[in-house]
């Protein structure tokens, strides 16, 4: 996969035996993340993964409300972001099988 520069916001699924090649010029900050793909259906929104649209829709409450379920921290920006208005429609949960196949 070739992304000619770096100034978006890339979010990309690959399977264990593709790989990936990026180069930026100017240097650039990546996150990578892996490990063993979930066995159950997920559902992931925003910075949430849950199993449904409602565990979804309940750590949006407690994100936004600051309940004291999920830790507070402190961003680079300085404060902290409100969670956006959740979908208007029905969030279903998906599996690794769906994934891999949407990037067949």
């Amino acid at each position: 996969m070739e992304i000619p520069y770096l100034n978006i916001t890339c979010t990309t699924y690959l399977p264990a035996e593709k790989s990936i090649e990026i180069n930026s010029p100017n240097g650039a900050k990546i996150v990578l993340l892996g490990g063993v793909p979930f066995e159950e259906k997920i559902v992931m929104w925003w910075n949430f993964i849950g199993r449904s649209q409602e565990e979804i829709e309940e750590m949006r409450s407690d994100w936004n409300s600051q309940s004291g379920k999920i830790p507070h921290f402190i961003d680079r920006i300085g404060e902290r972001l409100i969670a956006p208005d959740l979908p208007t429609v029905r969030m279903l949960p998906r599996s690794n099988e769906d994934q891999v196949r949407r990037n067949a």
